[in-house]
């Protein structure tokens, strides 16, 4: 299936597929919603554990930051638990207007707020808390990088 994808050409990352960690963005969107920084983040948050070979409780977590008008696309926050994958899925909302009107810095830290509160929000028996403090240091950095990408 991967081939299929690949062969129509959906970028696959073949290298998630055997490391120990992966943090994953999927953004759930309305129109008109641009996703370059949430995922460019996650990228990097995702790179900085594979360089320092880290892992933790879980094989990954998938943050679905919910950026969506409310009179098209309501959503309530979510957090489910994979226990087949040792995967957690965290969705939580940002404001659509408020992101509408942020430029690139503002984005920048809504999406580590995003980040942020969605590992904060894993209990702590899934994810303990010194997993947590070193998930956190990677959004921090991966913020840094991308502020000074600019």
């Amino acid at each position: 299936m991967l081939d299929l994808l690949e062969s129509r050409g959906v970028p696959i990352d073949r290298a998630a597929l055997t490391r120990k960690f992966n943090f994953v963005v999927s953004p759930i969107t309305t129109n008109l919603a641009e996703v370059k920084v949430p995922a460019e983040i996650a990228r990097s948050i995702t790179a900085s554990a594979e360089s320092r070979d880290w892992s933790c409780e879980l094989s990954a977590i998938v943050v679905f930051p919910i950026i969506a008008g409310s009179t098209i696309y309501a959503r309530p926050n979510f957090v489910t638990h994979k226990r087949s994958s040792k995967a957690y899925y965290v969705g939580k909302n940002i404001d659509f207007h408020q992101w509408q009107r942020a430029r690139r810095p503002g984005r920048i830290k809504l999406t580590l707020e995003n980040f942020n509160s969605s590992i904060l929000t894993i209990p702590d028996r899934h994810l303990s808390s010194s997993s947590k403090g070193e998930l956190l240091e990677f959004v921090a950095a991966a913020g840094a990088k991308a502020t000074n990408a600019r």
